[in-house]
């Protein structure tokens, strides 16, 4: 049931950003170029296919990991994910690129992290997720993005997917990674929209 509602609300919103991102007659040069993503990202209509559908299922694990943070106090590991069925911490038979997630923890960040098999030509996918620190003042009226999402006890957390080379060894949670060294945030809204 919860997978259905966010499918609905995840498409309306893509269907209503496409809509107004429409612009009138004789001002297409200048609609392109409010269009254009900064050079730190990627617009996920811009993506390749397979890419444009293991972000969508990174958007709807981390939704359902939320959830399990909200009810529990405690983000779930992918082992809890996967176990549950939740993409893209399940197994897919449609992942040619033999994806393996980890999780890590580091304070009130927790990332979860998507390597592609060797040689698949794929870039890694990372789910960066930063909580407030305990006892920052919290703003119940601030609204809730494509980046910035409430959990169930009242608190907005920030949620960005990013796309780059794997890490070799990671043992704490970013913040952000450095475009760089390669690194671009995915985004689905223009810079218009934000």
């Amino acid at each position: 049931m919860a997978r259905a509602v966010f499918h609905v609300l995840y498409w309306s919103a893509l269907v209503i950003s496409a809509e107004t991102h429409a612009h009138a007659p004789g001002e297409p040069q200048r609609a392109a170029a409010q269009a254009v993503a900064s050079p730190f990202e990627r617009r996920f209509q811009d993506l390749p296919a397979a890419d444009q559908r293991l972000y969508r299922a990174i958007q709807e694990g981390v939704v359902e990991a939320e959830r399990t943070r909200s009810s529990t106090g405690r983000w779930p590991g992918v082992e809890e994910l996967g176990r549950a069925g939740v993409p893209p911490f399940a197994p897919d038979p449609l992942d040619a690129a033999g994806y393996k997630w980890l999780s890590v923890q580091t304070g009130p960040k927790v990332d979860y992290i998507g390597v592609p098999r060797p040689g698949s030509g794929r870039e890694a996918f990372f789910a960066v997720i930063v909580e407030p620190d305990p006892g920052d003042p919290n703003d119940p009226l601030a609204p809730v993005d494509e980046i910035h999402h409430r959990l169930g006890d009242g608190r907005m957390i920030h949620v960005t997917v990013w796309m780059g080379p794997p890490l070799a060894d990671t043992r704490e949670a970013f913040s952000l990674l450095p475009p760089e060294k390669g690194y671009r945030q995915v985004v689905s809204t223009t810079p218009r929209d934000r």
